[in-house]
């Protein structure tokens, strides 16, 4: 009988040989998997970096033309504007600093810091509108350029170099000297301060500083600065060959006005022009016409109005005795009709004399009397308050001399007798009746050099015209083109032959009789020629911002944010 075979211990059966296979297929598959999978993460980081730094760079904000405004250039800018910005809010902050808030010779200057500073903190704080000035002002360049190439303007190397010189400072060829002249013993010298000229090492030394830190700010290269001075060319060289193409002669005539706020002031000049005026409609005119600065009554009026019985009695019977002094005699008309009342306010808000009287009266109470520069004030503090700072809420009586404060002084005591009251009421009744008769004498002697003036519109402006510019001037207005004052204005003035005066002309500015020294055409002022060149210049590039050449796209996503490259 035959013996079966015995299988070797490492022979595998069919079972396990497929299945070896299948497991062999499957790790073939997974690694293959795994190497597409590889691939395509590889590629997605490549498309990526290149989408990133390669493509993103180089997309449009805008195009101008053919020209496009690249995102990295754009985004470099914003990041220079801003440093700039950055680099002044530090400069005003650091000039605010050393000076003295409570300084009153200073307060002007430390206003003007604060509005500054928080200007720039506005700008620095709304970056879409940062974006937006820096793509403007891209798109301007890139006009401003394509119109300059056209007309065959040329911006070289050499004069960009010789701007970033003269702008640190430098100069290669400094002027000559001039000679010392020689002093002698009887002469004084006077010292002059000389600057100190910029050399070469100096700016070599400047230059390379600011490049280095516009790199590490804004990522700016030599280059890229060097376009913002080609820019400021290209700007300046446009603008002076589109100036040369305005007219410098026009129509223009030689004028001179009067110029009040309302018809009734204006039919009040007419009336004095008239040489024939009677003596009683020229008093009336000029009471018209000071009536617009100051209260004008006559001492009739006064003593009709005041009658000192009368106002012990009111006195006598009012709740707030205060108030009504303050309608009655205060000099400032902004507020006597409340009573004087100023509201509530903080220190630094009024002159230091006026707020040291009103912060050391306790509530409730009368301070004063204080001189100030406006005049004599009674101050009646109401309340005060230490939150969320110092301040308090007061009331004032101003007048003009140390006799009437007194006087209200002594109406706001307690338990007066009539007799002291009637003699304070006189005091201020008859401080007004002396200003009023002032007053009527200031009416005469106006009626009098008026009479006796040869040229009745240049006293007239001299005394009541209201544009500050010509008013010394007899309201002299010189030569002036179409295009310079209101349509309404230039009508008339055009219109009226020399030697020929106008009718009361209305409009935005207020009522102007104008008389026409001369009428014809001559060269335009320096002045107005150069806002005409300048005008002309702004205006193509308002025209050309909305032309079809200029394409925007989207940008705000593209506005760096505000990170320093340095840190």
């Amino acid at each position: 009988m035959a013996k079966k075979k015995r299988k070797k211990a490492n022979e595998l059966t069919k079972k396990e040989i497929r299945l070896g296979k299948k497991a062999r297929r499957q790790r073939r598959m997974i690694l293959v998997g795994a190497a597409v999978i590889t691939v395509v993460v590889v590629v997605l980081i490549a498309f990526g970096f290149y989408q990133e730094y390669l493509v993103k760079p180089k997309e449009p904000v805008a195009m101008v033309g053919e020209a496009p405004i690249r995102t990295d250039t754009y985004q470099k800018m914003v990041r220079y504007y801003r440093s700039n910005l950055q680099n002044q809010l530090a400069m005003l902050q650091d000039q605010l600093a050393r000076l003295d808030p409570n300084d009153q010779s200073s307060e002007f200057i430390v206003q003007y810091y604060q509005q500054q500073v928080e200007q720039l903190q506005t700008q620095l704080g709304n970056p879409q509108e940062l974006g937006q000035q820096v793509l403007d002002d891209l798109i301007d360049d890139e006009l401003i350029r394509q119109e300059a190439t056209r007309r065959g303007i040329v911006v070289t190397t050499e004069e960009v170099q010789l701007e970033i010189e003269t702008q640190f400072g430098y100069e290669r060829n400094p002027p000559t000297p001039t000679p010392t002249p020689i002093i002698t013993a009887t002469q004084a010298i006077t010292p002059t301060p000389t600057a100190t000229p910029v050399t070469l090492d100096r700016f070599q030394e400047m230059y390379a500083t600011t490049l280095e830190a516009l790199d590490e700010r804004a990522g700016f290269s030599e280059a890229d600065f060097r376009r913002i001075f080609e820019a400021m060319l290209w700007r300046e060289k446009l603008q002076e060959a589109m100036g040369q193409e305005v007219p410098t002669i026009a129509d223009q005539v030689h004028a001179r006005q009067v110029q009040v706020t309302n018809e009734e002031q204006a039919q009040a000049i007419m009336t004095l022009l008239d040489e024939g005026v009677d003596e009683t409609s020229a008093l009336d005119a000029i009471h018209v016409l000071l009536a617009e600065t100051e209260e004008v009554k006559t001492e009739e009026e006064i003593r009709a109005e005041k009658d000192p019985q009368e106002l012990s009695t009111q006195l006598t019977e009012s709740e707030d005795a205060f108030a009504l002094l303050a309608q009655n005699f205060s000099k400032d008309t902004s507020n006597k009709d409340t009573g004087g009342d100023l509201g509530w306010f903080s220190k630094g808000r009024m002159v230091p004399e006026f707020e040291e009287a009103a912060f050391s009266t306790p509530a409730g109470e009368i301070g004063g009397p204080v001189e100030t520069q406006f005049g004599w004030h009674v101050v009646f503090v109401h309340e005060t308050s230490e939150e969320p700072e110092p301040q308090v809420q007061a009331s004032h009586i101003l007048v003009e001399t140390e006799e009437e404060a007194q006087a209200i002084m002594t109406l706001l005591e307690e338990d007066i007798d009539e007799d002291t009251a009637l003699s304070a009421l006189d005091v201020l009744i008859e401080a007004e009746v002396a200003k009023a008769r002032a007053k009527e004498e200031e009416v005469q002697d106006l009626l009098t050099q008026l009479q006796e003036s040869d040229d009745r519109l240049a006293f007239l402006a001299e005394n009541f015209s209201e544009d500050w510019g010509s008013k010394d001037k007899g309201g002299d207005m010189d030569w002036f083109p179409r295009g310079e004052k209101t349509p309404e204005f230039e009508e008339a003035a055009f219109s009226l032959a020399v030697g020929e005066m106008s009718e009361p002309i209305s409009n935005t500015i207020g009522y102007h009789i104008v008389e026409v020294l001369g009428h014809e055409e001559r060269e335009l002022a320096p002045e107005i020629l150069e806002q005409r060149q300048l005008q002309t210049f702004e205006d193509w590039l308002a025209d050309q911002r909305q032309s079809e050449a200029v394409q925007r796209y989207s940008f705000l996503d593209k506005v760096p944010p505000d990170t320093d490259l340095s840190r």
